[in-house]
């Protein structure tokens, strides 16, 4: 995408992730926003489950869905910002 710098990106999202949420993912957080990014937005919870081995019930899956659910927020922000996304 013109204009867009991951760099830029994951730096701004994770600066503003709420930590307390994620638990054990918040040593993870840089690498978690590179594979989000890499995942281009399509079925990355889902994805990032299969990755890491989470089973359906695994209690897991609450912090990786916090992590997802503001990294969602966090991205449409910084392209927001950028003039990258503009909403009717």
């Amino acid at each position: 995408m013109q204009g867009y710098d991951r760099g830029e990106a994951i730096s701004f999202i994770v600066k503003r992730l709420n930590a307390a949420e994620l638990g054990p993912l918040q040593a993870q957080t840089e690498a978690l926003a590179r594979r989000a990014i890499e995942l281009d937005f399509e079925y990355i919870f889902d994805r990032m489950c299969r990755e890491r081995g989470l089973r359906e019930d695994d209690p897991a899956q609450e912090h990786l869905a916090a992590f997802v659910d503001q990294y969602m927020e966090l991205q449409e922000q910084f392209m927001g910002q950028r003039g990258m996304v503009k909403w009717d």
